[in-house]
C-alpha cells in the first residue's frame, strides 16, 4: 500500500494592492467596474442589474447601491462554472445570468421556485451536479405558466467540457454524457429532439424579451407621468404616453397572458403565444424519440405568428417610441422637477 501523503499548503488568493473605480452614469443606468491597474476587470455591477426599473435606476441611491455590490464582489472574486459543447461554445453558466425580475420569485407553476444552487467555495473536494440542460429561455417576471416552463432542453450524449475559472485562474476538464442503455433511440432521434426545443427555446425568448421591454418602457412612462404631475408639461406627455401604450398593449397581449397573475389565473384566463411555445416544448419532451410531424407543423404556425407580432413591435420601436421621445424633448421636460412645500 503507498504512502498517503497530505500538503497543508494554504490555497493561495490572488492579492491585487490597488485598483481602480470606473463609473459610467447616465439619466438609464449607472454601471459600476472595478479594475487593477492593468484594466483587467475584477468586478462589476449596474443599477439594472440591481433590480430598478425604469427612471429608478438613474437615481443616486441605485448608483449607491451598484457601487456597493460591485466593490463586495471585488474583495470576494466569483467562482465560475461553465459547460462547454464539442465547438468550445458555453452551453451552461453557473452562477447564472440574473434574470428580470428574479428578486419577484417564479410562478412557473404551483409553490415557490426550487433554492438556486451555489457553487461551493470551500478548499478541498468540492461537487456540484449539473442537471444536464442548456440554458433556459428568458423569463417574465410575474407571468405563470401551464403545460411547460423555460428551462432549456437538455444535452445529448456526446462529448463536452467542463471549465471552472477561480481568481482569474481556468482549469478545463473533459466532460462525457452516455446515452441510456435502456433506451431504444437512436443518437439521431434524440439530435432531432434537441434541434426543435432549442428552436422552441429561442423563440420563447424572443417573446419574452419582447414582453419586457413593453413593460420596461410602460414603467418610464408611469415614472415620468408621476414626476410631471401638476406641471404644465403633464398634460401632453400623458396624452402621448397613452398613444404608445395602446400600441404595445395590443402586441402584449397576443405574447402573454396579461391577467394571469398566480399558477391558477391560466385556468380562468386564455393561454396566450408564449404560453402555447412552452406547452409544446412540454410535449416534445415528454418522450425520448423524434419529434412527430404535428409538433414541426404546430410549431411553424407559432412561429409565424410570433414573427407578425415582433415586426409590428420593431414597427412601434423605429417610429412610436422616437415620437413619444420628440413629445417629451418638445414639453422641454426639466431633469428635476421640485415638489411644492406641503405636498410630501
Amino acid at each position: 500500500m503507498a504512502d498517503s501523503k497530505t500538503s497543508n499548503k494554504k490555497k493561495q488568493k490572488r492579492s491585487v494592492p490597488a485598483g481602480q473605480m470606473h463609473i459610467q452614469a447616465t439619466f438609464n443606468n449607472t454601471i459600476v467596474s472595478f479594475t487593477d491597474k492593468k484594466g483587467n476587470v475584477l468586478s462589476a455591477s449596474s443599477a439594472g442589474a440591481s433590480g430598478f426599473r425604469g427612471s429608478k435606476k438613474g437615481t443616486a441611491y441605485a448608483a449607491q447601491v451598484a457601487a456597493e455590490k460591485a466593490a463586495e464582489a471585488a474583495k470576494n472574486p466569483p467562482i465560475t462554472l461553465e459547460i462547454l459543447d464539442q465547438k468550445g461554445q458555453v452551453i451552461r453558466k453557473y452562477p447564472p445570468k440574473q434574470q428580470p425580475g428574479a428578486d419577484a420569485g417564479n410562478d412557473e407553476g404551483f409553490g415557490p421556485p426550487p433554492a438556486e444552487r451555489a457553487l461551493p467555495s470551500e478548499a478541498g473536494l468540492n461537487r456540484f451536479v449539473w442537471d444536464m440542460r442548456y440554458e433556459g429561455a428568458t423569463k417574465v417576471p410575474r407571468s405563470p405558466l401551464w403545460a411547460g416552463g423555460t428551462d432549456g432542453p437538455q444535452a445529448v450524449p456526446g462529448k463536452y467540457q467542463v471549465r471552472l475559472t477561480v481568481n482569474g485562474k481556468q482549469s478545463t476538464a473533459p466532460l462525457e454524457i452516455v446515452p441510456d442503455p435502456r433506451l431504444k433511440v437512436t443518437q439521431q432521434d434524440l439530435e432531432k429532439q434537441f434541434d426543435l426545443l432549442l428552436k422552441i427555446r429561442e423563440r420563447v425568448t424572443q417573446a419574452h424579451e419582447t414582453v419586457n421591454q413593453i413593460r420596461d418602457i410602460r414603467a418610464q412612462i408611469t415614472d415620468l407621468n408621476k414626476r410631471l404631475e401638476k406641471q404644465p408639461q403633464a398634460k401632453a406627455v400623458a396624452d402621448a404616453g397613452k398613444q404608445l401604450d395602446k400600441k404595445m398593449t395590443e402586441v402584449e397581449e397576443v405574447l402573454i397572458q396579461t391577467k394571469a397573475k398566480s399558477g391558477q389565473d391560466v385556468l380562468n384566463y386564455p393561454i396566450r403565444l408564449n404560453n402555447y411555445l412552452v406547452a409544446l416544448g412540454g410535449v416534445v419532451e415528454s418522450a425520448d424519440s423524434a419529434p412527430t410531424q404535428v409538433s414541426y407543423e404546430v410549431f411553424n404556425m407559432l412561429s409565424k405568428q410570433l414573427d407578425e407580432q415582433l415586426a409590428k413591435w420593431k414597427q412601434i420601436l423605429s417610429t412610436d417610441v422616437p415620437a413619444y421621445n420628440e413629445v417629451v424633448k418638445k414639453q422641454e421636460v426639466p431633469a428635476i422637477v421640485l415638489s411644492k412645500p406641503g405636498e410630501r
